[in-house]
């Protein structure tokens, strides 16, 4: 059943963002780059390309002038009290070998990839932590990417939009605690079943979740971030993900291009 949604203030721009998970030497990382000179992207439309710390300052110097925004795979958490108030995120010291927000400014970077599958599995990362880098990142200039998505197991249990509400939740507090127009600018990638990534849902599936997610945050906030989609394929096409309703946009996998 379609969702009335009614007004929202949810962006219509199309993305597209792209994540370096392989390592390679950096000859490679620079031809790499120079294969993504000329790119043509529609007007309205952005791109990002998120990698990891080592290759980021080579990238931002390769794409200087493309229109393709550089993002990194990671940011610090400031040190001290948590707060999602940005007015009291003022410190930039990053723990040893972490980059806080303003270093990677300086390094080219206008964005930043938050709440991996992978980050909240194998790293403990909790959805509060995500919240609060996103908060952080947003008030230095870093557009915040935030992953969310239910694992294949949650699906099998039917506990999906369970595990997806307690993702959301810190980022709804995160929002409501500023009313700062960076913070709000922030978008969602929904990474279904990170743990059986030779399987993905359905597009109906995909439509229900990415409808829940939206009506989750209008429902509370009044306001619907961006949502892009980020899982496997499966059986699905580039095309019927495309389709979906309410996909702005889809992360791929930039090491399959």
């Amino acid at each position: 059943m379609a969702l009335n949604y009614g007004k929202n203030t949810f962006s219509q721009r199309f993305t597209t963002t792209f994540r370096v998970s392989k390592i390679r030497p950096l000859n490679e990382m620079k031809k790499f780059a120079a294969g993504l000179k000329g790119l043509q992207i529609p007007e309205g439309e952005r791109t990002v390309l998120f990698a990891p710390a080592p290759y980021l300052a080579l990238l931002a110097e390769e794409l200087r002038y493309e229109p393709i925004l550089i993002g990194a795979d990671h940011v610090s958490c400031p040190l001290g009290p948590a707060t999602y108030k940005t007015s009291g995120l003022s410190c930039s010291c990053a723990p040893t070998g972490e980059l806080c927000p303003d270093e990677l400014a300086a390094l080219g970077c206008r964005a930043v990839l938050l709440g991996c599958m992978d980050r909240r599995i194998c790293l403990q990362e909790s959805s509060e932590i995500i919240s609060l880098k996103a908060a952080y990142a947003a008030v230095h200039g870093l557009r915040p990417y935030i992953c969310v998505g239910e694992l294949h197991a949650e699906h099998l249990d039917d506990t999906c939009a369970s595990a997806v509400a307690d993702q959301l939740d810190p980022v709804i507090s995160m929002l409501r605690a500023n009313d700062d127009v960076c913070v709000r600018d922030i978008s969602l990638i929904y990474e279904p079943w990170a743990d059986a990534p030779e399987e993905a849902p359905p597009r109906q599936q995909i439509e229900d979740a990415v409808g829940f997610i939206r009506e989750y945050f209008l429902d509370r906030i009044s306001y619907a971030p961006e949502i892009l989609y980020g899982g496997g394929l499966g059986k699905n096409s580039i095309r019927d993900i495309l389709s979906a309703e309410g996909i702005c946009g889809l992360m791929l996998d930039a090491d399959e291009m």
